[in-house]
């Protein structure tokens, strides 16, 4: 049996950090949430995911918006492969992310990225060459 795709998921709102925990859950991802920026390191410094998924706006969070904090977590993990879901009236994004998805965003498409962004060797960089 293959292992699980990891994902991180990331946002100040527990309630829609819940949903989106729930989705990926309930069709077969693992998942790991962080509600801060600090948990959000923690757990890229300390283990491993597939995909970090996180809202654009992260502004109770210590002043880091998602883009930045997709650009801290690429420094810590390179082959992180990242999504931002950002306001649907936010216009354009210059974005470290490797997808982005508007509010409301909908479980189909979601997903669907989600499982194209996490079709990639598994493991930490340093132990892969």
């Amino acid at each position: 049996m293959r292992p699980k795709k990891v994902c991180l998921c990331v946002s100040s709102d527990i309630q829609a950090l819940s949903i989106l925990a729930f989705v990926l859950h309930t069709n077969g991802f693992a998942v790991h949430q962080a509600a801060t920026v600090d948990e959000a390191l923690l757990i890229a410094r300390n283990g491993f995911f597939d995909v970090l998924l996180t809202h654009h706006a992260l502004d109770p969070l210590g002043g880091v918006d998602g883009n930045q904090l997709i650009q801290q977590i690429k420094e810590l993990c390179p082959v992180a492969r990242s999504i931002l879901i950002r306001a649907a009236n936010a216009g354009t994004i210059e974005s470290y992310a490797d997808a982005q998805i508007d509010l409301p965003w909908e479980a189909a498409k979601l997903l669907e990225v989600v499982r194209l962004l996490s079709r990639r060797k598994r493991g930490r960089p340093e132990l892969l060459q």
